[in-house]
């Protein structure tokens, strides 16, 4: 049975983890820098009032900054072998994962939110589609948190954070690759290669079309790799 109890004293535990660590502010800075700039160049120049630029780049750009964020959150504990003080503790593998990947999560969140300086500087220029800005945030939002599953998965594959990184960031380059080679692949072959990737549904859902076969896809990457994570750490306990 998962204690709501323990997942949240886990949660607590990873947060102040967080905010006591440089790094992340780095890369949460790094991350609305680059951003930042994809959004102004075409706004600027071309006068485009939308968020299709973000929505371009931002995958590409979370393939580092998920797996950055998260390559920790098992890997360390292994290095300094606390995963196996952890574990002799009344917590499950199930509540140790969820801990994490909620923690991570409103740390990406908390992030992305500061992202809404675009959309206001774009209703103070013009009148853009609402739906299409809700969409483009929401499809950002679901992309980093199937990047960050992936990343957590990565995690517990290795004691060391770069082979983590290396391997959450291939993974979800994988994932965001797919997409862009459609045409390169047999014609049988090209409708199961885009539903892989995240461009169509990033392209959907920022469209303002939240379709179920999308939110699927998200949410079954993220069942997927949390899943494949509790049985890592599931085998660690018993193996």
């Amino acid at each position: 049975m998962i204690s709501l109890t323990n997942i949240k004293i886990l949660i607590e535990k990873e947060l102040k983890h967080y905010i006591n660590t440089p790094p992340s502010y780095v890369l949460a800075s790094v991350f609305l820098l680059l951003c930042g700039y994809f959004f102004s160049q075409p706004l600027f120049l071309i006068n485009q009032s939308n968020l299709n630029s973000i929505t371009d780049i931002a995958p590409l750009i979370l393939t580092f900054f998920a797996p950055a964020l998260s390559m920790k959150l098992i890997a360390e504990e292994r290095k300094t072998q606390t995963i196996e003080i952890i574990m002799t503790l009344p917590f499950s593998e199930e509540e140790i994962i969820i801990s994490k990947y909620i923690s991570a999560s409103l740390i990406m969140l908390s992030t992305i939110s500061l992202m809404f300086i675009y959309a206001i500087t774009l209703y103070s220029l013009s009148s853009p589609d609402s739906g299409h800005i809700i969409g483009s945030y929401l499809a950002i939002f679901l992309c980093s948190l199937s990047f960050l599953s992936i990343g957590i998965f990565s995690s517990t594959l290795s004691s060391s954070q770069i082979n983590a990184f290396i391997i959450g960031f291939a993974i979800s380059f994988f994932f965001y690759l797919a997409g862009k080679i459609t045409f390169f692949v047999p014609t049988n072959l090209q409708s199961l290669v885009n539903y892989i990737g995240v461009d169509s549904h990033i392209s959907n859902i920022s469209r303002g079309v939240v379709d179920l076969k999308d939110l699927i896809y998200f949410l079954s990457i993220i069942f997927i790799f949390n899943y494949l994570s509790i049985y890592k750490l599931k085998l660690m306990r018993f193996g």
